[in-house]
C-alpha cells in the first residue's frame, strides 16, 4: 500500500535505493528525459546483463537475466521492482513530473535494455519469432531468448500483474525532477548524517503553538538558500562543469522564491482540516522490548500499533517473519489478500504467520475499478476462510492504482457504484463492516459522499503530525497508516496505528455489524 508523502524521500531509502536516485538526479539535470532512455543507460544497459520485455496487448512483462545466472533472477527482479517504486513514489508526491502523450502509444512490443535493437517479427516455419537485435538472436516463447544456433542465452522471470501495471507506468514518458525537489533530494544524499539528526527532530511531537510548528516544519524538511545553493553547485560542478554550475545557481534563487511564494498561498488557501481527537487508550506500562528487536516510533497517547504488509515486503521467513522479528509489542497486522482478481502469493503464509503471533489480523483487498467487485470480494473472502478469534473484518483498499493505468480516468458516479458494491458484499459475506483504506486526494476526489463516511476510514498519511489530514466526508478515523516503514525493519512494511483502545479492536471483528 502506498501513499503520496515527498518528506520520506529519501530518508527511508535503502543503500541501492539512494544510490539509484542519485544517478536519476545526474541523468535528469539536462532536462526531461524519456522513462525508457533512463532504464536502458542505468538498470539495463550492457554491464548489467538485464532486459525487460513489456507486452501491451497481453498485460504481461518479463524480466531476463542470462541463461549463466538465472539463480539470481529473483534478486535482479526485487531490485527492479524496488526503484520503480521509487520513481513511482517520486511522481505520486510531486518531486517529480511525467509527460505523456494525449494518447499512449499502442506498442505491442516494448524492449527495454542493451541487448535489444529494433525488434521485428518474421515467420520461421509458419510460426512468429521476434528477432531482437543485429546479431539474430530471437524469442518465439516469452521464457527465454535464444541466439540462431537455437542456445538459449538468457531466461526470463514472468512479473504478477500488478508489478506488470507499475513497470507499465515508469517506463513511459518523459520525466521532468522539479528544480525545488532537486535541490531537497540533493541535500538529503549529501548530508546523510545530518538529516539523521533532522528526521530524530522531525518526529518529535510538533509544538502546540501553530506558529512554531510551521516555522519548525520549514527549518526540518528545507535547506536553508546557503545550503542548497551549496550542495547543488558542488554537484554540478562535479558532473558538468562551471557552466552548469552557474546555471543552477540561478535555478536554486529562482525555485527558492518560487517555493517561498507558494507555501505562503497554499497556507492562505488551504481549507481548515476536519479531524476527530484520538480516543486514548487506557494508561498502561508497556513490557521492554524483547533482545535483539526494536521498538517502534512513539505515537500519540500510547495508542495500539500495528503493520501492514504484501508480497512486497518479500516471502516465507525473509519476508513477513522478519518484519515481526523486530516489531516488538505491536497489536495487529494486515496483509495483502488480493490485488483485483489475483491472489497475494504471500497471503497464505503471512495470515497463519499474524495468527500464530497473537495478533489482530486483517486482510486487505486492493480493488480495481476495472474488475467486476462481486467476483474481487467473493476471492479474497474465500481465500481467507472462517472466521478465527480477532479476525478483523475486510479492508477494501482504494488509492490511485485502483484506477486503470493508461486509460481515462473513469467517471466518478462509475468508481462510486463500483466501491458501494464491493463494500455490500463484504458485509453479505462476512458480517462485519469493513474498512475503506484510501488517502486524502483520493477520498476528496471520489469518496466524498456521505454514504462513504458510515463505514471505518484507514487513512493513509505519512506524517510526523499529531494527526492525519481526513478527507472531508470523515470527521475521525479508525486506523492510521502513519509510515511506509519503520526504523529496524529489514523489510518493507507500513506502520499504522489504531484511534482507539484494545477494547476497541473488538467492534472491528468479523461478526460484528456496527
Amino acid at each position: 500500500m502506498k501513499a503520496a508523502r515527498n518528506d520520506d524521500l529519501p530518508t527511508f531509502l535503502n543503500h541501492q535505493e539512494r544510490a539509484w536516485l542519485g544517478t536519476l538526479l545526474d541523468l535528469t539535470c539536462g532536462g526531461p528525459t524519456p522513462l525508457r532512455d533512463l532504464w536502458r543507460d542505468s538498470w539495463f544497459d550492457d554491464a548489467s546483463q538485464r532486459a525487460l520485455i513489456l507486452q501491451p496487448s497481453h498485460r504481461s512483462a518479463f524480466l531476463y537475466v542470462p541463461q549463466a545466472i538465472f539463480c539470481e533472477a529473483e534478486n535482479a527482479l526485487a531490485h527492479t521492482l524496488e526503484i520503480a517504486m521509487l520513481l513511482e513514489r517520486l511522481i505520486a508526491s510531486g518531486l517529480a513530473l511525467v509527460h505523456r502523450p494525449p494518447v499512449p502509444a499502442n506498442d505491442e512490443l516494448c524492449c527495454i535494455g542493451a541487448t535489444f535493437g529494433t525488434p521485428r517479427v518474421e515467420m520461421v516455419d509458419n510460426k512468429p519469432r521476434i528477432i531482437i537485435n543485429d546479431n539474430g538472436d530471437y524469442t518465439d516463447d516469452p521464457s527465454t531468448i535464444n541466439n540462431r544456433q537455437g542456445q538459449v542465452l538468457y531466461r526470463s522471470i514472468a512479473l504478477p500483474s500488478d508489478a506488470y501495471e507499475l513497470m507499465q507506468a515508469v517506463t513511459h514518458g518523459l520525466l521532468q525532477i522539479r528544480p525545488c525537489a532537486r535541490v531537497q533530494l540533493l541535500a538529503r544524499l549529501a548530508r546523510p548524517q545530518q538529516q539523521a539528526r533532522l528526521e530524530r527532530l522531525r518526529l518529535r511531537p510538533p509544538p502546540s503553538d501553530s506558529t512554531a510548528t510551521t516555522q519548525h516544519s520549514v527549518n526540518v524538511d528545507r535547506p536553508n538558500d546557503a545550503q542548497a545553493g551549496e550542495i547543488l553547485q558542488r554537484h554540478w560542478v562535479h558532473s558538468h562543469g562551471l557552466l552548469l554550475a552557474i546555471s543552477g545557481l540561478l535555478i536554486t534563487c529562482l525555485a527558492a522564491a518560487l517555493g517561498i511564494y507558494a507555501n505562503d498561498h497554499l497556507r492562505k488557501a488551504q481549507p481548515a482540516r476536519v479531524t476527530g481527537t484520538p480516543q486514548v487508550a487506557p494508561t498502561a506500562t508497556s513490557p521492554a522490548p524483547a533482545a535483539g528487536r526494536t521498538a517502534l516510533a512513539p505515537v500519540p497517547g500510547s495508542l495500539p500499533r500495528g503493520l501492514d504488509v504484501s508480497q512486497w515486503s518479500g516471502s516465507g521467513t525473509s519476508g513477513a517473519e522478519a518484519v515481526l522479528e523486530v516489531a516488538a509489542d505491536i497489536d495487529f497486522a494486515f496483509t495483502r489478500v488480493a490485488f483485483g482478481t489475483r491472489l497475494d502469493p504471500e497471503f497464505t503464509i503471512n495470515w497463519r504467520l499474524m495468527r500464530r503471533q497473537g495478533l489482530y489480523r486483517g486482510a486487505y483487498l486492493f480493488l480495481r475499478i476495472d474488475q467486476d467487485p462481486i467476483t474481487q470480494v467473493d476471492i479474497a473472502v474465500r481465500a481467507i476462510g472462517e472466521a478465527r478469534p480477532r479476525d478483523l473484518c475486510l479492508a477494501l483498499d482504494f488509492e490511485e492504482q485502483s484506477l486503470p493505468s493508461r486509460a481515462p480516468a473513469p467517471d466518478v458516479a462509475q468508481v462510486r457504484q463500483v466501491l458501494i458494491r464491493a463494500l455490500a458484499r463484504v458485509q453479505e459475506r462476512m458480517q462485519c463492516t469493513p474498512l475503506l483504506y484510501t488517502n486524502w486526494d483520493m477520498g476528496s476526489r471520489y469518496l466524498d459522499h456521505p454514504q462513504f463516511a458510515t463505514y471505518p476510514l484507514w487513512i493513509a498519511d505519512w506524517t510526523g503530525a499529531q494527526e492525519p489530514r481526513l478527507p472531508p466526508a470523515w470527521t475521525r478515523f479508525a486506523f492510521w497508516q502513519r509510515a511506509s516503514e519503520f526504523h529496524g525493519s529489514p523489510k518493507p512494511a507500513d506502520f499504522d496505528v489504531f484511534n482507539g483502545s484494545i477494547a476497541d479492536l473488538d467492534s472491528f471483528v468479523r461478526g460484528t455489524m456496527q
